[in-house]
């Protein structure tokens, strides 16, 4: 009996010992969201598909999915609609880089951007001047026009700890 108590005593520390292990390991909410922007710069200027999920080319959602899956191993929705309900909604106030902005044309979400901050969104884009991944301001005509929400994933970090900077980001 005193064997098998022994055996339990010592599985239980182990497992214990890993559980921490494991909780360690998991990147900071701040971490998360600079590794998922940086795979987000990775794809910049990949072309436009629809449909498309890898860099031979992407359409908004599927470049949100290709990164958060590339860069987290989070599997999200894969169309714009589906990720607009699956995600929290956020305060234009609150968004922070990182979070997902949506927009709207014909009475339906239509497009999705992951936010890098200073204003800036990086999004797979099928027509207009540039198209394929590209950065642009949220305050472009047809943007500010067609934005919804703000939605987010990814847990919130303490303000100003992720910076863009000359199309890097950079943490503080």
């Amino acid at each position: 009996m005193k064997k098998i108590t022994f055996i339990l005593i010592c599985l239980g520390s182990v497992l214990f010992c890993f559980s921490i292990a494991t909780a360690l390991a998991l990147p900071s909410p701040q971490e998360q969201r600079q590794i998922f922007i940086d795979c987000a710069y990775g794809f910049l200027g990949a072309p436009y598909k629809y449909g498309g999920l890898t860099e031979e080319g992407f359409d908004c959602s599927g470049f949100i999915y290709a990164v958060a899956k590339n860069s987290l191993n989070i599997s999200l929705p894969r169309r714009s609609e589906d990720l607009y309900l699956k995600t929290e909604p956020v305060s234009d106030e609150e968004r922070q880089p990182g979070d997902i902005l949506f927009f709207m044309a014909n009475t339906r979400i239509n497009h999705a951007a992951i936010y890098l901050g200073d204003d800036k969104i990086i999004h797979a884009v099928s027509d207009g001047p540039k198209t394929g991944v590209i950065i642009s301001s949220i305050h472009e005509d047809y943007w500010e026009r067609t934005y919804v929400s703000t939605r987010r994933f990814l847990p919130r970090i303490s303000e100003n700890l992720i910076k863009i900077s000359d199309n890097n980001v950079t943490t503080e």
